[in-house]
């Protein structure tokens, strides 16, 4: 035993246990001193700052001085704050100094130095630790427990309560005390509801188990799973329950139902990680976790080879047209004009300038057959290759899937077979093409040779006879006209679009003659306006005279205003591109519009069925494809009525339109709710069908309509 000289006791260890205790007090005294002089002399720094730059920054002042105060507060709270933690920063090292005088074996002074930190901060968790460790080793139980109750209630504190790791802590010196023990299983089934899994919840409830605190495990596993489900929580339950003679594998089984076959990777390493933690699980729960894995792997296997088939044919479509396919490209095509040229008794680059009337325009269709056919090659090359490249890689990403999961579960997974039946199709199609091109072309050469040689056996009398049949022909001149878009239109005009509100009608009248030049007159009628000035030309009539050109080929009329008599101001000069339906009965198409070609007309034939009243087109249809009705239903429309047109509402209301009619010929602006428009063309036939025409975002094609 050492004397103290100073305060005049004994004690055991290196140091005065009071002294140290004074020690401590005048370094804190004098941290604390050192923060409030370095506090206030910065802050008389600043305001000796802000006095010397006064006059400099006059427009500033006011600036500085919220930015002195700021400092002051800031500097004022610092201390507060620090001043408020000195208690319990000197708590712990109040606490890790009981915890020295402990491990040395000096219990006695470690339980005082503990209640001195215990003093200082009530909630020092580790100061209670060693307190009631200490009493223990002096045979002193009884005390003890007041110490270990405080621990557990400390576990309900906000410093703690979150804190697995602090509760495995206590749970490791908690002795056999039933009142100690039901007090610590409240706190945990209290605060384990707020928990999610990690390190220190796992290693906790193998501290649990351990104890043979089976029902408290069971309690903390349920709520981590209710918070954040994993293999490993239901690895412990499924451990826990077979420890209790429940044993059951259905909630495990519901939780891997729960896993998507994409994340397969992550339950393979939770289950090796699993089978690393050796003592914790036994045998029997790590044999059935496995079973139950690998039961889920073979429900995935379907999924999985299609994956692994998808994969492989998205990595092997780098290798489709690539070098071979290219080479293959040109090869055939200059093969192609190679035949093509020795059949028409040509040289390739003779054939490419054809120009004989016979020939002329069969070269430019040569050439295109030639590189199409050569083209089409190079595709099936790099589709053969393809495939080849797509067999190959989903043999690869079989093996490697089976290396992967062979630990768990040996049920290999087949490698998916590379469908080719459609290349093989394609393949016999380019051979029947190919083939045709030789066959086309003698067939065309003989045509050629046979009537080569009819005109050169006629006799002078049929040639004589020949030629006054000639001039016994019509001349263009006076030859019939095929109507196109000569005749009588009638329509509307509107630009959703730059001019929005606006509504013209009009009557189009319109003549070509030989030479495909168009002239003639429109007629307009204002009949809506945005405009509250122009309210007073509603109703106002105006002629718009034009004239251009038709292409018969293309079916397209473009025309300009070049004059109009327009008394009250309601049109000005436009320019229209109109294209001729198949048919011949509508005429549609944009406008100029001052340089936007956004506005609209569409038009149909005049015809005297349209004196009377439009026919009631009311009522809902069964939408049919025109090229092959036995297809099948495309879709339902419902067409309403009202006083100035109707309107039109897709099938589950996806789409929807409004439109006019004037006689059997009409239209309808549509709308998708994906922001999809066009327009649909439609005529009534004389069975009370519809047959439309829908053009618009991408959309072209013919139906027919059936009431319902």
């Amino acid at each position: 035993m050492a004397h103290c000289l100073w305060h005049a006791i004994e004690y055991q260890g290196g140091s005065c246990p009071r002294c140290w205790e004074e020690k401590q007090q005048e370094r804190l005294t004098s941290e604390l001193e050192r923060i409030s002089a370095e506090q206030v002399s910065r802050v008389a720094d600043l305001e000796e700052e802000r006095a010397s730059r006064e006059e400099e920054l006059a427009d500033r002042i006011e600036a500085s001085n919220l930015e002195a105060a700021y400092q002051m507060a800031a500097a004022a709270e610092e201390q507060k704050r620090n001043i408020a933690r000195a208690p319990r920063l000197e708590s712990q090292a109040t606490s890790e100094r009981a915890s020295e005088l402990y491990q040395v074996g000096l219990y006695e002074d470690a339980f005082q130095t503990s209640l001195k930190a215990l003093n200082l901060d009530l909630g020092n968790m580790s100061a209670s630790q060693i307190a009631a460790w200490a009493l223990i080793k002096q045979g002193r139980d009884a005390e003890a427990t007041q110490y270990f109750h405080k621990q557990v209630a400390l576990l309900n504190a906000p410093d703690y309560k979150n804190a697995p790791g602090w509760f495995r802590s206590v749970l490791l010196g908690l002795p056999d005390d039933d009142a100690v023990s039901r007090a610590f299983s409240h706190a945990l089934r209290m605060n384990s509801k707020q928990w999610n899994s990690s390190n220190d919840s796992f290693e906790l409830i193998d501290a649990l188990l351990d104890r043979k605190l089976l029902f408290d495990a069971k309690v903390v596993t349920e709520n981590l799973i209710a918070n954040c489900d994993s293999l490993m929580l239901e690895a412990y339950l499924l451990e826990i329950n077979g420890q209790t003679g429940m044993s059951s594998t259905e909630r495990l089984s519901a939780f891997l139902q729960s896993v998507p076959f994409n994340r397969r990777s992550h339950l393979l390493e939770s289950f090796q990680v699993i089978s690393n933690r050796e003592g914790r699980l036994s045998d029997i729960t790590i044999s059935r976790i496995k079973e139950a894995c690998c039961e889920r792997y073979r429900q995935w296997k379907p999924q999985i080879e299609n994956e692994i088939s998808e994969n492989a044919i998205k990595k092997a479509s780098g290798a489709g047209f690539a070098v071979g396919g290219g080479c293959a490209s040109i090869v055939v095509c200059f093969v192609i004009l190679i035949i093509i040229a020795n059949i028409l008794h040509s040289t390739p680059l003779q054939h490419l300038w054809l120009v004989t009337d016979g020939m002329k325009i069969f070269a430019p269709i040569s050439v295109l057959a030639s590189i199409v056919i050569g083209s089409w090659a190079g595709h099936l090359i790099g589709g053969f290759r393809k495939a080849g490249n797509a067999r190959r890689k989903m043999k690869t990403m079989g093996q490697q899937e089976n290396q992967t999961w062979h630990s768990i579960c040996p049920a290999s997974v087949s490698a998916p077979r590379y469908d080719r039946t459609f290349i093989v199709l394609e393949f016999i199609l380019f051979l029947i093409a190919f083939g045709l091109i030789p066959f086309g072309l003698f067939s065309y050469m003989s045509n050629e040779q046979e009537l080569a040689m009819k005109a050169a056996g006629m006799s002078e009398d049929s040639q004589r006879d020949r030629a006054m049949d000639t001039k016994s022909q019509p001349t263009p001149s006076t030859q019939t006209i095929s109507p196109g878009v000569n005749g009588v239109w009638v329509g509307e005009w509107s630009n959703p679009t730059s001019s929005p509100g606006y509504l013209f009608l009009c009557e189009i009248e319109l003549k070509t003659n030989s030479a495909n030049e168009v002239s003639g007159s429109i007629g307009w009628n204002l009949r809506k306006s945005p405009s509250q000035a122009e309210q007073r030309k509603v109703s106002q009539n105006a002629v718009e005279y034009v004239r251009g050109t038709y292409d018969p080929e293309s079916r397209v009329a473009s025309i300009e205003g070049y004059k109009k008599n327009d008394p009250r101001g309601i049109i000005v000069l436009d320019k229209y591109k109109l294209i001729l339906s198949v048919d011949g009965e509508t005429l549609s198409g944009k406008t100029y519009s001052s340089g936007a070609w956004d506005g609209e007309l569409f038009a149909h034939r005049k015809t005297p069925q349209m004196k009377g009243a439009s026919i009631n087109i009311g009522g809902s249809y069964y939408l049919y494809q025109l090229e092959n009705p036995a297809s099948g239903v495309l879709g339902v429309m419902t067409i309403t009525l009202r006083d100035n047109g109707f309107m039109v509402q897709g099938d589950n209301e996806d789409w929807q339109a409004e439109g006019r009619i004037n006689g059997i010929h009409g239209y309808y602006d549509w709308k998708f709710k994906d922001g999809r428009i066009g327009r649909t063309i439609f005529t009534v036939n004389s069975d009370g069908t519809l047959k439309g025409h829908v053009l618009g975002s991408g959309e072209d094609w013919w139906y027919v309509a059936r009431r319902k």
